[in-house]
């Protein structure tokens, strides 16, 4: 298959996973979403200073 475009939508699903807003948050917000998604997939490590880089305030609830 050739041109073809895959989107990643991050749900926050807080009632499963209650950490889960604030992981999405810096994966969105970080310089490089790609490589945080690729990161926290493959390693499980996310960098804790990608919130710094948001241009929306963290939701608090």
């Amino acid at each position: 298959m050739d041109d073809v475009i895959i989107y990643t939508f991050l749900l926050s699903l807080t009632s499963l996973h209650p950490d889960s807003e604030r992981k999405a948050w810096q994966i969105w917000c970080s310089k490089d979403s790609a490589k945080a998604w690729d990161d926290w997939m493959q390693k499980k490590s996310l960098c804790p200073m990608a919130m710094r880089n948001a241009l929306l305030p963290f939701p608090t609830s």
